[in-house]
Parts: C-alpha cells; structure tokens; sequence
C-alpha cells in the first residue's frame, strides 16, 4: 500500500482507473478513507466484543479483548495492522497524513480508555484486582 497508485489499486479491484477516481481525486484521499473505515470498523468489532462480554464484564476479559485487538491475531486485526503500518509509513513523508495519524492515535487511546472504564466502572472484582483502582488503593 506504501507505494500503491490510484491505477494499481483500480487493476487489484478488477474496476476502472476512472471508476476510482470518481470517488478519489488522489492517493491521499484513498488512503485516508481506507484508514477512517478501518478505524470505524474496529470500534464497532470492540464495541460488540465489549456487549458480548456481559455486564459488567470482568477487567481480565476487557484486558484480554484490547489485547486481542492490538495484536494481530485474527484476520480482521491483521488487515488493520498492516492498513496502519501502511498508513505511519506516508506519514513519514506527508504532513496532512501525519498530522491525522497523530490525531488518530490520541482519539483511538481516548476511546479505548473511556470504553473499559466505562465496561468496567460496576466490575464486581474486588478493589485490590481492579487494575482501574490499583493506582489509588493499596493491594
């Protein structure tokens, strides 16, 4: 993907150049889009992870599910890490990507963060084990 064109990825799709085009004046724009729909699909796949985990769900299942979304373990995750290391390496030599990368990665740590405080806020863990109240209490 680093160093796809409009026109390779058209050939790859097996549609026209011009049929691309239509909705992507450039690269950039393609690749940008590729990244917002994976962003977009990754929260809905953690979002349904997170409900299915029950309620509330247990701060080691939340650890193990943001453990499974971070490391490429499953076909939907290994899709989206090489879409991001796509995506870091133009930010390398394209500041409008750079800077979106940045912002991405700040909102992605955000919403990550709120969502398992929010999923575990009423975990029935005792206080000790809560990883989100070990800060603040001795074990």
């Amino acid at each position: 993907m680093a160093r796809s064109s409009v026109r390779e990825v058209a050939q790859e799709a097996g549609i026209s150049h011009g049929s691309v085009q239509h909705y992507f004046a450039t690269r950039e724009e393609m690749l940008v889009f590729a990244m917002d729909f994976a962003s977009e699909q990754t929260s809905l796949r953690v979002a349904e992870s997170i409900r299915e985990l029950g309620n509330p769900p247990h701060p080691r299942d939340m650890l193990r599910l943001i453990l499974t979304e971070v490391f490429p373990l499953h076909p939907d995750t290994r899709a989206t890490s090489r879409m991001n290391a796509a995506y870091v390496l133009e930010a390398l030599h394209n500041a409008n990507i750079r800077t979106r990368t940045r912002n991405g990665l700040i909102h992605g740590r955000r919403s990550s963060a709120r969502q398992s405080l929010m999923a575990t806020s009423t975990a029935t863990a005792p206080r000790r084990q809560n990883p989100i109240h070990s800060w603040h209490s001795p074990a």
